[in-house]
């Protein structure tokens, strides 16, 4: 995925002209040709955004894949270029858009800091099926930001408590504290003890 991305970003700063060879070319291809509709006309764009949202948590930064904006409709436009092929991500999650997708768009504001008012959020995953297609994407407002940086915020500071509750959930699969994480290693033992009993789920 590392190697993918640092492709992608060379291809779209002009810095390399040919599409890398083998299997992850075809996939390449189709975030480079997506982002290059957004390099044109009055479109102003950035690859590998960097940002910085510490001022309101000082763990909070991060890196937008691919960011562009028009001022003439005063749209931002926020990519986010998934490599890998096993797990489909949605653009929207129990009615809202995607959370990290959110978190990209906020941090694209901060830094860019223009007037906006459509953020257009995108995930871009050519090589895992998904129902619409490998280029999915979802519309917010300044406001619905707003409220996710709130709860943000909140959620932020609570990993500062020392006794905060630990939830499991499909998100386990990412975190890097997982092989040390109690509930993991409660659940692993279990599945150890009894492969033939049904375990409780995370959702």
């Amino acid at each position: 995925g590392t190697l993918a991305h640092s492709f992608g970003d060379l291809m779209i700063n002009g810095e390399l002209v040919e599409f890398p060879p083998g299997d992850m070319q075809e996939a390449v291809e189709v975030y480079v040709k997506h982002c290059r509709e957004y390099q044109r006309g009055p479109w102003t764009w950035w690859s590998e955004k960097r940002f910085n949202l510490s001022h309101y948590h000082p763990d909070l930064f991060g890196t937008a894949d691919f960011v562009a904006y028009n001022p003439d409709e005063k749209r931002l436009v926020v990519r986010d270029y998934k490599h890998g092929a096993g797990v489909p991500v949605n653009v929207v999650e129990d009615g809202v858009p995607n959370v990290q997708l959110m978190y990209y768009g906020l941090g694209a504001i901060h830094e860019l800091k223009l007037p906006v008012k459509v953020i257009d959020l995108g995930i871009i995953q050519p090589r895992c099926y998904h129902d619409d297609g490998p280029v999915r994407t979802v519309e917010a407002s300044p406001n619905d930001v707003l409220d996710y940086l709130a709860d943000l915020i909140v959620d932020a500071k609570a990993t500062e408590n020392p006794n905060a509750p630990i939830i499991p959930g499909t998100h386990c699969r990412w975190c890097p504290a997982q092989f040390k994480c109690p509930v993991v290693y409660k659940r692993s033992m279990a599945l150890t003890k009894s492969p033939f009993s049904p375990l409780e789920s995370y959702d």
